[in-house]
């Protein structure tokens, strides 16, 4: 499915989270078009290293395994800078434990571009959230929610 998302030329890759996206399909979350990335506000979006069960092996065995998973890891990171932004070793220092963002998090460190929340938006009727209340809501600070958007925008037809 990744390798074949870059190369559709329309209609665009739009990526949506409803509830988890943890390791791989984060990095298909970051993998869709830019500002058309998005989360509901109950998600949850995990980074995290490839990971490989040792178990009853040889040790040549193992040593290939470990080859093979730098390789991946090497691939995985410098996806998931390219489309957060983020240096490979920015990467390497942040998700040497498993990462957890919420979807404002997320929209900071360029996993997605937005939230979909319900609320009061200026010029958008029922759409988005307003920064106050959000933050009134905890977890999140007011710069998070303006720097995730307030337009939802993120299934419309674009405009010709």
């Amino acid at each position: 499915m990744f390798c074949s998302s870059p190369s559709l030329s329309s209609p665009q890759v739009r990526t949506l989270c409803v509830g988890t996206a943890y390791g791989e399909a984060a990095i298909l979350l970051a993998a869709g078009e830019k500002g058309t990335r998005a989360a509901l506000p109950s998600a949850s979006i995990q980074l995290r290293q490839p990971m490989q069960r040792f178990a009853q092996m040889q040790a040549s065995d193992v040593d290939i395994y470990r080859q093979e998973l730098r390789k991946t890891k090497a691939k995985l990171f410098g996806l998931l800078a390219q489309h957060t932004g983020k240096t490979t070793q920015m990467l390497e220092v942040d998700v040497a434990r498993p990462k957890y963002l919420n979807p404002y998090e997320a929209v900071n460190y360029g996993v997605i571009d937005r939230v979909l929340a319900p609320g009061v938006v200026p010029g958008i009727k029922g759409v988005g959230r307003d920064a106050d209340t959000a933050a009134a809501a905890g977890e999140v600070t007011k710069e998070m929610v303006m720097r995730s958007s307030y337009s939802t925008g993120l299934f419309d037809e674009e405009e010709a």
